[in-house]
């Protein structure tokens, strides 16, 4: 069992960016490649720009490897079109900005991939990132 390895692009630094990531796709390197990080989430881009990014990104690599996109677990919820353009969720969950409390940040990150699997309809899920912060504000519930 190896590593997967993601090249999540971003879409500010335009196209170039994912034909950086594509070649080193191509050259072997990666087993995942993301398209995108919370460009969704942002607003930096609509549904069918992000969804053309990720059919140019599936040609570039011949469908060799899957491609995906990655944002937070609901927004794949919220839209389908993008979930069923990846052929891998790429989800996002942290407990704690969204004013978990620390005691319940596991079972609420469960729920969360639950969430991201339901949304996926059968195609894999990975939590692409999480985790707590160690200093700065509290965020509602979350310490």
């Amino acid at each position: 069992m190896g590593v997967t390895k993601i090249r999540p692009t971003g879409m500010g630094q335009e196209w170039s960016t994912t034909m950086d990531a594509i070649e080193i796709a191509n050259a072997g390197h990666a087993d995942i490649l993301g398209v995108g990080n919370e460009v969704l989430l942002r607003g930096d881009l609509t549904e069918d720009e992000l969804i053309d990014y990720i059919e140019r990104a599936r040609a570039g690599v011949s469908g060799r490897i899957p491609v995906g996109y990655v944002d937070a677990y609901f927004e794949f919820e919220v839209h389908p079109r993008i979930t069923a353009a990846c052929d891998v969720v790429l989800a996002t969950c942290y407990s704690f900005w969204e004013g978990c409390p620390a005691e319940h940040a596991l079972l609420y990150m469960k729920e969360m991939y639950r969430r991201a699997q339901r949304a996926g309809g059968g195609k894999p899920v990975i939590v692409s990132e999480t985790g707590w912060p160690n200093i700065g504000t509290p965020t509602d519930g979350a310490v």
